[in-house]
């Protein structure tokens, strides 16, 4: 940030204490990080701290101080590799893990206000969105408030970024010499796997995947594509 900048040009320092970015997604701040998220719209409150809801059912919201959701950087990644092999048979696999860190879902919030999610679904069944402690409102008019899929109202996609999966896996069987005499040496078979299992993840989605190349673009799913799982053959030999 910029702290009593002078210059020929100007008669006063200047003074730049924070910038924001993406319609105040992220805010670079003395103290902060970059990978800093927030949201600055949220219900209308009482004096309780409960949504304010009228004796109509009306509800609202309001623009307010950035609030801080979180880092969408983990705090650590962790990995495990191992091979094992028994008389031929080979297995190895590698164990991929990611723990820390916030992502938002504009996806989520586009389904729910156009009441295609599973989530609208229910509170539509069940006679409205529930208000925890409140009990329940108009499903309508409340996922069109916070279904926007702006950045404004991302607190109420809020998801934590900790995923553990089983990154790759292989299966191998090397074939005696013996069964193919002096034509070939070390016949491997394998079987590949990328990706196959997602052991733990709260998201929905992956958070693993990159939505955007922009610097401040990181940590949210706005329609993304599913991470790619693949699987495959492979044949190794020696002559």
């Amino acid at each position: 940030m910029v702290n009593n900048y002078h210059t020929d040009l100007m008669d006063d320092p200047i003074n730049i204490p924070e910038v924001m970015k993406d319609k105040g997604r992220t805010i670079l701040k003395v103290g902060g990080s970059i990978h800093d998220i927030y949201a600055t719209r949220f219900f209308k409150k009482d004096s309780q701290g409960f949504v304010d809801v009228s004796t109509d059912g009306k509800f609202e919201m309001v623009d307010g101080d950035p609030v801080y959701l979180g880092k969408v950087a983990p705090k650590f990644n962790m990995g495990w590799n191992n091979s094992l092999s028994y008389k031929g048979f080979g297995l190895s696999f590698l164990l991929n893990g990611r723990f820390g860190g916030v992502v938002t879902s504009s996806t989520e919030a586009i389904m729910d206000r156009f009441g295609v999610s599973q989530r609208s679904a229910d509170a539509r069944d069940l006679g409205g969105a529930l208000l925890p402690g409140q009990g329940r409102v108009d499903a309508k008019a409340y996922y069109q408030m916070i279904g926007t899929g702006n950045y404004q109202t991302s607190g109420y996609y809020l998801y934590s970024a900790t995923n553990i999966r089983l990154q790759e896996l292989t299966l191998s069987y090397t074939m005696p010499n013996k069964w193919f005499g002096n034509i070939l040496k070390d016949v491997t078979l394998s079987f590949i796997a990328n990706n196959p299992w997602m052991i733990y993840c709260e998201a929905p989605f992956d958070p693993e995947l990159t939505p955007s190349t922009a610097t401040f673009g990181q940590g949210n799913d706005y329609f993304m594509q599913p991470s790619v799982r693949s699987f495959g053959f492979g044949v190794k030999f020696k002559l």
